[in-house]
């Protein structure tokens, strides 16, 4: 990284307190917040790190912002899943929701059975 490794330091400990109430926001979670502004951070140095002072705070920011929508994608297609296979009540009980169950069976020709 070379000499802008200070200056680099200096500009992710000026963003780190906004990025992550930014992203503790948008998930709720400590956690991932925690994991995006990592991610963003490293993002940034990896990629941009070589690129003018001045355009940091932009870059960084849209990192930011895409890694939380990345971020929110994950979690509907997890989401997704988690409703398509979760039974509808309890595994043992007699009324639980079995989603195949749902399903018409096109083998027969009557539409009552």
């Amino acid at each position: 990284m070379g000499e802008s490794t200070p200056h680099m330091e200096a500009f992710l400990e000026s963003v780190q307190r906004r990025a992550f109430r930014m992203a503790r926001f948008a998930t709720r979670s400590d956690e991932d917040a925690l994991d995006i502004v990592q991610e963003a951070m490293l993002a940034l140095v990896r990629r941009y790190r070589l690129k003018p002072e001045r355009q940091r705070k932009v870059l960084f920011y849209k990192i930011l912002r895409n890694k939380i929508k990345d971020w929110h994608r994950r979690q509907a297609v997890r989401n997704r899943w988690r409703i398509w296979l979760k039974p509808g009540k309890s595994e043992t009980s007699d009324d639980a929701v079995d989603p195949i169950g749902d399903f018409p069976d096109e083998s027969s020709k009557n539409p009552a059975e």
